[in-house]
């Protein structure tokens, strides 16, 4: 006998029936009511799987939805009717006790997203917020009934956030706490003490988080004296109490983003910034070995591990020689 559990099936059936709970709650069009029958027609568990999280958020409107989807006419009140029904709800009530973690405060389960390097991922969150991830980065996502938290850990997302202003969206980087309601922006974390967030939609506060040692407790109290706030086409490289602001052109919050599509988009940096862009998306390392070339200006658009691209543009524009060495790094030096 197998005791290898599928895990992937069981969270795209979670995802998916997150996906259908969200739709519910604002009202299936005809293709989508006949898309979920569909849906509960290819397994049993897909059937088992919604109910158990219209239960588990307790969302009593979610179950009338679903009825309605499922057009239960009323019938003669019976004690075998009874015991059916009570005997179904108690089995989605133990289906959700063993499926998930589940707190007094209506936490909903702990879901983690992890890209690898020169790897994009998207996400359609319970909520209808859509999450990105770029190359090399995790992030932890924790709902309840009070607050959406997201912990950034590494790397970078763009989070298109559902309006919700019941639940405010939070992202947890570093020691700094972003939060937006019906917005769209992005968060990277650059090193240990900085953190750098754009918005290309609304408006983010920004507030320290020194001082919280478990970030769900932030669901307890508004936002902690928010020191800041960024508005559409602005960025901020925060570090400790040092806050930059300034402006962005829609031409560079483009190339900003470009990575969304698959790109790297340069507009005149420098040689020594280019690569270190460069180097976030691929195993292969780029190295500088002439300091003379550090200062020369890029631009262009390169297929994200494209490094073929990248070598050619370098030599034949800039006379720049490239050699890999046998720790798989590209050595850069002037052409002799």
């Amino acid at each position: 006998m197998s005791n290898v559990v599928d895990f992937p099936n069981q969270e795209k059936r979670f995802d998916k029936a997150s996906l259908w709970i969200a739709r519910l709650d604002r009202k299936l069009t005809k293709s989508e009511e006949s898309e979920l029958r569909h849906w509960l027609a290819q397994d049993a568990e897909n059937s088992k799987t919604l109910i158990q999280l219209a239960q588990l958020w307790d969302k009593m409107d979610r179950l009338s939805l679903l009825s309605e989807v499922f057009q239960i006419q009323p019938r003669k009140k019976s004690y075998t009717m009874r015991y059916a029904i009570a005997a179904s709800f108690l089995f989605a009530c133990l289906g959700v006790f063993s499926l998930m973690q589940f707190t007094a405060e209506n936490i909903m389960p702990e879901l983690a997203y992890e890209t690898a390097v020169g790897e994009q991922q998207k996400i359609l969150l319970d909520d209808g917020s859509t999450l990105i991830l770029n190359t090399d980065s995790q992030v932890q996502v924790i709902y309840s009934a009070k607050q959406r938290l997201l912990l950034l850990s590494r790397g970078e997302i763009h989070i298109d956030v559902a309006h919700d202003t019941s639940r405010p969206l939070r992202v947890v980087a570093n020691d700094k706490v972003v939060q937006a309601v019906g917005t769209a922006f992005d968060v990277r974390v650059l090193n240990l003490n900085k953190v750098k967030v754009w918005v290309t939609e609304g408006r983010v506060a920004i507030a320290d988080n020194k001082h919280i040692e478990n970030p769900t407790a932030l669901e307890k109290e508004p936002l902690n004296n928010p020191g800041l706030f960024i508005s559409k086409g602005e960025k901020a490289i925060l570090s400790g109490v040092s806050q930059q602001v300034e402006k962005i052109s829609d031409g560079d919050m483009t190339a900003q983003l470009s990575w969304q599509q698959g790109n790297i988009v340069f507009r005149g940096e420098t040689l020594d910034e280019a690569v270190l862009e460069f180097n976030r998306y691929s195993d292969k390392t780029f190295v500088i070995l002439d300091s003379s070339l550090k200062q020369v200006r890029i631009a262009g658009v390169f297929k994200i591990g494209d490094t073929l691209s990248l070598l050619s543009t370098l030599h034949n524009n800039f006379d720049i020689h490239y050699e890999y060495d046998k720790a798989n790094k590209i050595l850069l030096t002037m052409d002799k």
